[in-house]
């Protein structure tokens, strides 16, 4: 599927928020850190789009010449296996970039689904590249994002192939939240979790019913207390226990 397919993957707003004023700005690759120039990137958005829940607005292998920003909502970056097995790799928050391989390389190496409704920042790839490099500052911050990212692979591949069940969804909630806690947008021990079973279990490698269990046992033991879409961790201690958590990984959750 090709790029015109994906630009008709939502739609325009007429009253785009202003990157001046962004409550993310201070997240991204672009804008984050000492170089960023709100006004200048503000020069050469494209646009400002919204993409409803459960729609697939990027595509494994397609050629794509277009640079995503998360502003509002959750999205989910996930490969598909011949026999129609998912997994996802990553899920996306406000401040995310969708993929910086996009700077690089416009073929697509995975798709992504919103979760829930979505609103992108959308750039030339081109453009945001080039914007990136000129600033020397910039350039640095995009080698922390390719570190964070790197440290995070081996975090995720030591989960699938060394830690049990209970690590592996212990570990993907300390980890939502820690992201959250960082954007702000998280209340003390409660956020936002608009995750279904099959979603954490195509992210941890479990089936929906051995994550089933587990959440019922971290709800019984007054771990954990999920209700509506928002999830309170009622014990901080014991579910750092359970994941393994370490200092280590700690540094390198959130580039500042």
């Amino acid at each position: 599927m090709g790029v015109a397919f994906m630009k008709s993957r939502g739609t325009h707003s007429r009253q785009e928020p202003s990157c001046l004023s962004c409550p993310i700005r201070a997240l991204t690759v672009y804008l984050g850190g000492i170089g960023g120039n709100a006004g200048e990137v503000l020069k050469f958005r494209k646009a400002w789009r919204r993409v409803p829940r459960k729609t697939v607005f990027v595509w494994e292998n397609e050629i794509c010449d277009e640079f995503f920003t998360v502003h509002r909502g959750w999205a989910y970056c996930y490969r598909v296996t011949r026999d129609g097995a998912r997994q996802i790799v990553q899920f996306l928050l406000p401040g995310d970039c969708v993929s910086l391989t996009a700077l690089y390389r416009n073929r697509m190496y995975f798709s992504v689904r919103a979760l829930t409704d979505l609103s992108l920042c959308v750039f030339d790839s081109v453009a945001m590249s080039d914007y990136i490099h000129a600033h020397a500052s910039l350039g640095q911050r995009l080698e922390e994002f390719w570190l964070r990212e790197s440290f995070l692979l081996s975090n995720r591949l030591m989960d699938l192939g060394q830690r049990s069940g209970p690590q592996r969804v212990a570990r993907l909630v300390l980890d939502l939240h820690h992201r959250m806690t960082a954007r702000g947008i998280a209340k003390g021990r409660t956020f936002e979790f608009p995750l279904r079973h099959q979603h954490v279990a195509e992210a941890s490698g479990l089936t929906a019913v051995h994550v089933s269990r587990i959440m019922s046992a971290l709800r019984d033991r007054g771990v954990i207390d999920l209700d509506r879409n928002m999830l309170t961790i009622r014990d901080s201690e014991a579910l750092s226990d359970l994941a393994g958590i370490s200092s280590t990984e700690a540094t390198y959750q959130t580039v500042a």
